[in-house]
């Protein structure tokens, strides 16, 4: 079961944060709003689609949320 459906959410409405890029991939074809967590820097080249929000740093989350 698909966590928007646990928690009876659009998907528009779920950040899904994670630094596999597939995972993202994955949640992003569900709808589900996606950030890259960069662990080490990576080229535009080595993703397979672009996420919504890239972070280099988990405080920047607390912008994201507002938006």
């Amino acid at each position: 079961m698909c966590i928007r459906d646990r928690c009876g959410c659009m998907p528009e409405k779920i950040l899904f944060i994670d630094d596999k890029i597939t995972n993202l991939k994955a949640a992003k074809e569900k709808g589900i709003k996606t950030a890259l967590m960069l662990r080490k820097p990576m080229e535009a080249s080595e993703f397979m689609f672009m996420p919504d929000y890239i972070l280099s740093d988990l405080l920047q989350i607390e912008d994201f949320l507002r938006e």
